[in-house]
């Protein structure tokens, strides 16, 4: 199994990747399409990662006023548990490598996760779209 992970620019990708998207959080967790692919989806960086040439993750980042904002990691379930999502985490974090403030939403159940990737819980826990989320930034 070959992972690769590349930025996406070509409509070919970027269909590929809200694709995935749609099929995780619009109906896999029943998030309102016009929620899930919103305003920043034209000025974030997008990536996805591809298994043997099959897309099977992607994720995003943008510059926000609190630093650099990690969103929108999805990976389709046949992939899940490969280290599709390590890898899109990898790549961003390398690219993001001279940032100081790298952060993300992650949901409840991520949370462990993104602990091993060396981010920590800051603040309360929220809700958005209805599921509970914890903010975390990057241990410097």
């Amino acid at each position: 199994m070959k992972i690769i992970v590349k930025e996406i620019y070509l409509d070919k990708d970027i269909k590929e990747a809200f694709s995935i998207r749609r099929k995780v959080f619009v109906e896999g967790m029943n998030i309102p399409v016009e929620i899930e692919l919103d305003k920043y989806d034209k000025i974030a960086h997008q990536i996805i990662a591809y298994v043997d040439e099959i897309p099977a993750g992607t994720a995003r980042w943008r510059k926000t006023k609190e630093g650099m904002k990690l969103e929108r990691f999805a990976v389709l379930p046949k992939f899940r548990l490969f280290g599709i999502g390590k890898a899109l985490a990898e790549y961003i974090l390398k690219t993001l490598k001279n940032e100081k403030n790298i952060y993300l939403n992650s949901q409840h159940t991520a949370i462990g996760f993104y602990e091993k990737l060396g981010f920590y819980k800051k603040g309360k826990s929220f809700k958005e779209v209805g599921i509970l989320h914890q903010k975390m930034f990057l241990k410097k």
